[in-house]
């Protein structure tokens, strides 16, 4: 009993020797809210990779090593231990895609078709026709048809009577794979004022697209380039979103987003689906209202050719901003224009010649250097008064004569200090590397798309010059030429090749599907570049690099936890894609999964 008083008596002495050695506790109010610990990619250069970091009130107050976060650990700090699990990563950006699109066509499960690119011209009306059968026997009367995914490179023509043997009362608008083309009856075609009730011409030319015909002159219901955006628009005037089915759409699309790591996006087209009056941007600003807008939401206004005086929507865009910049996750300061349209379809414009494609099926592509959609003059026009308001231009540019123009327009007319974006850069000349560097020019670039390397990589050698047929899409150029190049999806397009990890991995292989060798491989570039570009480079686009995309004291805490360490040299390449999200953080908050 007297030894185990003694030791009482020891240990107490020793605690009152070292009172001053004990650590305090944290104090409630310096305490973090969360502490992680991982194998942490900062994407910082001065600490690119750490052990730790502690969050309090949405932000990061510590990044370091272990021992150094336990100095925010108080009673209420939650601790996540993602050590030797995978990795942590900052929040990612998708710097173009069209989630509010494709969600808010799931609105419409009894209008919409699905078609695969190797449905035949049959295939595609018999599956037209079908909807329309089964809307009958259902006693259901249908307002529009929408259908998307059909590849016309090889069919040789499409005549909208063919459509009308359906229904001439239902307008149907069926677009292309790429959205670049469409095929419509012509109920549609009524709509849209190309032509009356009796059939007559109204319309014959539309700026920036082409009204397809056949050799006599006669229409054929098919539209390309902004064409069918106008047919799209204008064509199903029933097909429109009520406010509470664009909440959905964002909601779902939300939920999407931050179920593959994404915080940041900017979506390409905020006018559709009667959008006139600003439906997208109202949602968004609902969203935030009820607090339950949850990453950062860009939205780019999209301005025609065809509009009647197309630079006064700057002004209406001006006024967008106003209202909705007070909102501190919408993004409204972008203006999407077209610069032309896509160079495996004969209309992208190039700098080189098409070669010649006898019965081409797109009027007028393949001959010459493409459809530019603006004169370069209009682009600086556009550059000159977005920029003064401090709204960026988002343009689209698949070939290096479209990159050139929008290159020359923003040198000479725009503001280094907005971050104007170019997206998707199939091929892009030297002096323009040089151009986007030196006036701050982003390069959204589709980097699941760089070394396309699929069963048209013969067809497209007998469409386009030798060098473009050789040479894709851009990627180790950018970096090389200092260009601060994001990743773009582009979603819906090409998806299933979209995910962030099979992007990483394309980005870095060259490689899109298992099997297939790289298209061109001098185009690769390392993992943490690929990280880079799908974190930090996409903050900087969207004007956010001093608040998101790393992770670094004072930011806000955007974090995705990965279940395997992909970034690590002797993790495979060609098993990046199967990594998977375990967590994303939203300034602190867990957002995926909700419960």
């Amino acid at each position: 009993m007297r030894n185990l008083i003694y030791f009482f008596a020891l240990l107490l002495t020793l605690v009152a020797c070292n009172k001053d050695e004990l650590p305090d506790p944290v104090p409630a109010d310096k305490a973090a809210d969360l502490v992680v610990y991982g194998t942490i990619y900062t994407v910082e250069d001065d600490m690119p990779q750490a052990e730790a970091f502690a969050v309090k009130d949405g932000k990061y107050i510590y990044v370091g090593n272990i021992e150094g976060s336990k100095a925010y650990i108080g009673e209420k700090t939650q601790v996540v231990d993602h050590r030797d699990k995978g990795m942590i990563m900052p929040g990612m950006t998708d710097g173009h895609a069209h989630y509010i699109m494709q969600q808010a066509l799931k609105m419409f499960p009894e209008n919409s078709i699905k078609f695969s690119n190797t449905d035949t011209y049959k295939d595609v009306l018999n599956k037209v026709s079908a909807m329309v059968r089964k809307a009958e026997s259902e006693g259901k009367q249908l307002d529009f048809i929408y259908g998307e995914g059909y590849d016309y490179m090889f069919w040789q023509a499409r005549n909208y009577k063919d459509l009308d043997t359906i229904s001439t009362d239902i307008p149907i608008f069926l677009a292309s794979f790429d959205q670049h083309s469409c095929w419509c009856n012509s109920a549609a075609m009524i709509n849209a004022g190309i032509i009356d009730k009796n059939g007559n011409i109204l319309r014959n030319e539309i700026k920036g697209g082409v009204i397809g015909k056949d050799e006599k002159g006669n229409l054929q219901g098919v539209f390309f380039e902004r064409a069918t955006s106008l047919l799209l628009t204008k064509g199903l005037k029933k097909m429109r979103l009520t406010p509470i089915q664009v909440m959905t759409a964002i909601e779902n699309a939300q939920e999407y987003l931050h179920s593959v790591g994404f915080t940041n996006v900017l979506c390409g087209w905020s006018t559709y689906f009667g959008n006139d009056d600003h439906t997208f941007y109202q949602g968004l600003a609902a969203m935030e209202e009820l607090h339950s807008l949850k990453l950062n939401y860009a939205l780019a206004y999209e301005i025609e050719p065809y509009f009647d005086n197309p630079l006064s929507y700057v002004d209406e865009v001006a006024a967008i901003k106003e209202t909705y910049d007070l909102y501190p996750h919408i993004l409204p300061n972008y203006i999407k224009l077209f610069a032309d349209g896509t160079v495996e379809g004969g209309t992208g414009w190039l700098l080189e010649p098409y070669k010649p494609i006898p019965n081409s099926p797109v009027p007028g592509a393949f001959k010459g250097y493409g459809m530019p959609v603006w004169t370069q003059e209009e682009l600086k026009q556009f550059a000159t008064k977005a920029n003064a308001y401090g709204i960026a231009l988002h343009i689209h540019t698949m070939g290096d004569g479209a990159a050139h123009n929008a290159c020359e327009a923003i040198k000479n007319g725009g503001d280094r200090s907005v971050r104007n974006t170019l997206c998707h850069l199939r091929n892009v000349s030297a002096e323009d590397f040089k151009t986007m560097k030196d006036c701050n020019i982003a390069a959204a670039a589709a980097m699941n798309w760089h070394n396309m390397n699929d069963a048209t990589r013969e067809t497209i050698k007998q469409l386009l010059p030798d060098y473009y047929a050789t040479h894709s899409y851009p990627l180790k150029s950018f970096f090389d030429n200092g260009v601060l190049v994001s990743s773009a999806t582009d979603t819906p397009a090409h998806d299933g090749v979209n995910y962030p990890f099979h992007i990483l991995e394309t980005a870095v292989t060259g490689v899109g599907k298992p099997g297939l060798q790289p298209w061109c491989p001098e185009e690769n570039i390392t993992r943490q570049q690929a990280l880079q570009a799908l974190t930090y480079n996409g903050a900087w686009q969207l004007g956010l690099e001093h608040e998101r995309g790393s992770i670094k004291v004072g930011k806000y805490a955007d974090f995705v936890i990965v279940d395997k360490d992909v970034i690590k040299e002797t993790f495979p390449v060609n098993e990046i894609h199967t990594a998977k999200v375990v967590n994303t953080f939203f300034e602190g908050e867990k957002v995926y999964p909700k419960n």
